[in-house]
């Protein structure tokens, strides 16, 4: 299968990258590079493309690092809904024990979803409010509402403009890995940094979330797009920003 294929290249090639550091570095500086280059597609927010460019110093050969991560892009964007990031994680070895952090199987859940899709409760939703949202508190790599995107649109129900997608993790690298797949996904999704039990993502009565100390807000580009009704558009090579018809 050329999916798993691809996958494993890219697992041998994250393993033997740089022998100068542990595999668990060379992973964080990756998700790291994928997630600033997705989030300032509209603006650099809190300097985040700095932060890209300081990242990508560490590299002196820029065609190898660059090569991986448009590889890791295009698994992700060729293979629609996959937990393609938590895979590759588990693949490599980085499952932390002691954390009990072991990201659920596509599979398991696609079966979760399947077990409690609502159609008749999220067409409703649509009607009243114009979205339906799903929130995982303990997020991950984004699986499960990976799963749901994919259901939404087996339903012919489009995600991308009546889905709302909210993700929150305790752990900065596992919120990174779902904020980037939802992004590459085209999900209206807002992924946040933080401890769910005792600091978790509140909204504003006008549905905008609502920052608190010790957290993180990641917007993906289609978020931004539908709630601000704007788009990226390139001329000449010169990126612009234009109303989203």
């Amino acid at each position: 299968m050329k999916y798993e294929k691809d996958k494993k290249d890219i697992e041998e090639r994250i393993k033997k990258f740089d022998q100068s550091r542990f595999v668990s570095d060379t992973w964080t500086s990756i998700i790291n590079l994928l997630a600033y280059n997705l989030a300032t597609i509209f603006g650099n927010p809190d300097n985040l493309r700095e932060e890209y460019e300081k990242e990508i110093s560490k590299y002196p050969d820029k065609k190898e690092i660059t090569s991986l991560l448009l590889d890791i892009y295009k698994l992700i964007k060729d293979n629609p809904y996959k937990d393609v990031l938590g895979e590759i994680y588990m693949e490599i070895d980085l499952g932390n024990k002691y954390r009990g952090q072991f990201f659920t199987p596509y599979e398991v859940a696609r079966l979760m979803t399947a077990m409690t899709f609502n159609k008749e409760g999220i067409l409703k939703a649509i009607e009243e409010r114009g979205i339906c949202s799903f929130l995982d508190p303990t997020c991950g790599s984004g699986v499960m509402l990976l799963a749901n995107a994919e259901r939404l649109s087996e339903e012919h129900i489009d995600y991308s403009k009546y889905g709302f997608f909210v993700g929150q993790d305790v752990d900065k690298l596992a919120a990174l890995m779902c904020f980037i797949q939802l992004s590459l996904n085209e999900m209206p999704a807002i992924v946040c940094v933080g401890d769910t039990l005792s600091n978790p993502i509140v909204f504003n009565e006008c549905g905008d979330p609502i920052l608190q100390e010790g957290q993180e807000l990641w917007y993906t580009p289609k978020y931004i797009q539908n709630r601000y009704g704007i788009k990226v558009e390139y001329k000449d090579g010169q990126k612009k920003l234009v109303p989203a018809v």
